[in-house]
């Protein structure tokens, strides 16, 4: 049916039997759903996308049926009827009662917006513990996912089922706008082949250990409805009916998506104490150790859902722009699980002056949508200096004195530690030129629970004296120059102490900063593996 028509027609409350005062429409790449208080109705898009395949009116109605079907398991009185609902057409006008049938929809109650979790935990991550129904999710879940019927497949089959769908999130299956950048997703793709063929033996075990089912397939906040006077238990509805694929998966995939949506809106609380009480209810540590790799795959699944949303001819400029910008958020989550994993972690860019250091901190809190935290900046932002003019050389004792140094550390951590508390991730950019230095920041991350990890960035001598040179005539947040060169690295003292698993080496001047960056960073997702 014509996009347009069937829109005109689901606009106007005459359309419906029970009059609504007004009615609003919502749209996605793949559905059209009317709101028309006290009901809700929901029509699928006439599209083939490979993955979700509504080309024909059979294939509509089929789908209306199977979601209605499915979502009964967890959610049973949101279904106003059985079955799909038809609409048909009589002398030329829609109706909802008689003529030949043009369309399917489901029809369900509408459900008031402060009864959705995903309303209630609004980006942010500031709701209180006792607000979340951390009980109640693992009550309804856990039985869930014991009493589903396990699902075996033939192991290759299987593991292609599983690593197939993880890389059609990125290029060439799926293209990006150029706001996200091509070395984030290049990244991502090394991280899913590394961990998948790392968990490769544990996918297959956990499969043969009745793992595997037939279960929700896209389980986030804004699927789970609370309780209510007149429905007094926890509901959990639209579940993946379009493509068994997305469904009959790990249960280990369905607690991660969840899980990373309160990560995203900023619960990382909420979610490691949920991970772990559906992983202790069900007894399934391997749950937890697959978190990093299926939370980073969901959150590219939104990414793409965004992206895809992105191209709709409809949207406004502004709107475009949003689902682009929601898009790279996303795979700024997912690299910060396949650098961090599910634990917090931050990481020290440390080298000599001019080496490339501050280069590939920027590059690499880009990729993880975090803030680097610079010593150069906060150095002069304490001094109330201009962050991108030199420092007067009247005021440089006073500046680069130990009192204010020592300042300037403590800030720095003390802003990275927030960081790493918030956002799973940490980046701080500083010459960290001493061992004790480095002792005294590995100690007060370890008392926050965190682990430091550190990458020093190298340069050959005359690269640093050419980088030096050039900023005499650009903004930098460095004070350093070539004159200042020898005196500083005289006060170097190279990280040797650290132990291989706690510190990756990149040399900045054979490659863009790019290429820099993102060889830098495979070597931190490889210290996870």
């Amino acid at each position: 049916m014509e996009r347009q028509r069937l829109l005109d027609f689901l606009k106007n409350p005459a359309s419906y039997k029970h009059g609504p005062q007004s009615v609003r429409i919502i749209e996605t790449h793949i559905s059209i759903v009317a709101l028309a208080t006290p009901s809700v109705y929901k029509f699928r898009k006439p599209v083939n996308f490979g993955w979700v395949d509504f080309s024909t009116l059979e294939k509509r109605k089929d789908d209306c049926n199977r979601e209605i079907e499915l979502n009964s398991r967890l959610c049973p009185e949101i279904y106003m009827t059985d079955s799909a609902v038809p609409l048909f057409e009589k002398d030329g006008r829609l109706n909802f009662e008689e003529g030949e049938i043009v369309e399917y929809c489901v029809a369900m109650h509408e459900i008031d917006s402060d009864r959705f979790l995903g309303n209630r935990m609004l980006d942010g991550g500031h709701i209180d513990d006792a607000d979340f129904p951390l009980t109640q999710l693992v009550d309804r879940l856990a039985p869930f996912y014991k009493e589903a019927s396990s699902l075996h497949f033939d192991p290759d089959t299987y593991y292609q089922n599983v690593r197939q769908p993880m890389l059609e999130n990125l290029p060439p299956y799926q293209s990006y706008p150029i706001e996200v950048a091509v070395e984030m997703l290049d990244l991502l793709r090394y991280f899913f082949e590394t961990s998948l063929e790392k968990h490769r033996r544990l996918l297959m075990q956990r499969m043969q250990d009745g793992c595997v089912g037939d279960f929700h397939g896209d389980l986030h906040l804004q699927h789970i409805v609370l309780p209510s006077q007149e429905h007094p238990s926890l509901c959990i509805f639209d579940c993946i009916e379009f493509n068994d694929a997305f469904r009959q998966i790990d249960r280990a995939a369905d607690i991660a998506f969840l899980c990373m949506d309160l990560d995203y809106r900023g619960y990382r609380k909420q979610s490691e104490a949920f991970c772990k009480a559906v992983a202790d209810a069900l007894n399934d540590n391997g749950l937890i150790a697959l978190q990093p790799l299926l939370r980073a795959y969901r959150a590219c699944v939104r990414a793409k859902v965004n992206v895809l949303t992105s191209t709709n001819e409809e949207l406004s400029p502004e709107e475009r722009s949003a689902c682009v910008n929601t898009a790279r958020r996303y795979v700024n989550l997912a690299l910060r699980y396949a650098l961090a994993g599910t634990e917090k972690k931050a990481i020290a860019v440390v080298g000599k002056v001019g080496s490339g250091k501050s280069a590939f901190a920027r590059f690499a809190a880009s990729c993880l949508g975090v803030e680097a935290q610079s010593s150069d900046r906060i150095r002069k932002e304490l001094s109330g200096l201009p962050v991108l003019q030199p420092t007067p050389d009247v005021m440089k004792p006073l500046v680069y004195d130990e009192a204010t140094s020592e300042k300037t550390y403590n800030t720095m951590m003390e802003l990275a530690l927030h960081d790493a508390q918030t956002k799973g991730i940490a980046i701080l950019d500083a010459t960290f030129s001493s061992t004790q230095r480095r002792a005294e920041a590995i100690r007060r991350f370890s008392a926050g629970g965190i682990e430091l990890l550190f990458v020093e960035v190298s340069a050959p001598d005359r690269v640093r004296r050419e980088r030096l040179e050039r900023r005499r005539f650009r903004p930098n947040q460095s004070d350093a120059r070539t004159e200042d060169l020898s005196f500083l690295d005289a006060k170097y003292s190279a990280p040797d102490e650290l132990p291989s698993n706690r510190i990756v080496r990149i040399d900045s001047s054979k490659g863009t900063k790019e290429e820099t960056g993102v060889a830098a960073m495979k070597q931190l997702m490889d210290l996870l593996f």
